[in-house]
């Protein structure tokens, strides 16, 4: 747990962090990730999520695109502040 705790708090306090949660098909991954979620919120995160299936294990980054695009779009505010980081080209794609 503490490798949890050390992401959450490197993530309130504005860092990134990087966990990899892996493991056999039931050996509580799902379990552990949605136990992670719940303390993240706790401490005020947002919190994130998509279903993956080994149908997409030919698109990596599909899961991870999918929910930045949900999550942007649902927050106009910050597709703004993303968009300002970014150079003309870059914003074009975002719409």
């Amino acid at each position: 747990f503490q490798a949890v705790d050390e992401a959450v708090s490197a993530a309130v306090d504005g860092k990134g962090a990087l966990l990899l949660i892996e493991g056999e098909p039931g050996a509580g991954k799902t379990r552990l990730l949605a136990e992670l979620g719940r303390y993240a919120k706790e401490r005020e995160l947002t919190v994130l999520l998509e279903k993956c299936s080994a149908a997409g294990r030919d698109e990596p980054y599909r899961a991870l695109s999918s929910v930045l695009d949900a999550a942007l779009r649902s927050r106009p505010a910050l597709l703004e502040r993303v968009a300002g980081e970014l150079g003309p080209a870059q914003r074009s794609a975002l719409r």
